[in-house]
């Protein structure tokens, strides 16, 4: 099967969570063709990717598309969101690029990857998983870092929507 894994926070070296790592080397180990589209924050010093916005490099059996996008814990919400957005545009740039695949599976955080999973079901004619790792907008807005109750509102539908348009839903608890 041809599989592509959308992660925004795929992390090979240095700290964070090595759950998408480990699915994506587990599938391409059982035989699966796949190709991760992440940021390149996380993968750049494991994979040797060459320098520019939109970097091609394997790991392990994947094929990785890793796109340069600012990103830290540390960002204020405006510069945060501005990320979320920046990779989801990219993403999708680096999905009508791909050959034929069987399925996406698009891994929330942040929730703007749903964008790419609408691009897949929509443009590309071709199934997507929506996978919940933290529940958006929730999270953020109980947190305080949604400032304002229309744009936590906003947040709301486009979850709702992305949940309606997917074909599979896969919680992570």
């Amino acid at each position: 099967m041809r599989i592509v894994l959308v992660f925004q926070h795929f992390q090979i070296d240095g700290a964070g969570s090595s759950k998408p790592a480990d699915l994506a080397t587990y599938l391409a180990g059982r035989g699966h063709d796949v190709t991760v589209i992440c940021a390149r924050r996380g993968v750049e010093a494991a994979a040797d990717l060459p320098p520019g916005r939109v970097a091609r490099g394997h790991y392990q059996g994947l094929r990785l598309i890793a796109i340069e996008v600012p990103y830290a814990q540390g960002m204020r919400f405006v510069r945060r969101l501005w990320s979320f957005f920046v990779f989801a545009a990219w993403a999708c740039w680096a999905l009508l690029r791909l050959p034929a695949y069987d399925v996406l599976l698009a891994s929330s955080t942040p929730l703007t990857v749903g964008f790419v999973g609408l691009l897949s079901r929509y443009v590309r004619r071709r199934p997507w998983v929506f996978e919940l790792r933290d529940l958006w907008p929730e999270a953020p807005w109980l947190d305080g870092w949604i400032p304002s109750r229309r744009l936590y509102e906003i947040a709301t539908r486009l979850e709702e929507g992305f949940y309606r348009e997917a074909h599979a839903i896969c919680a992570i608890s």
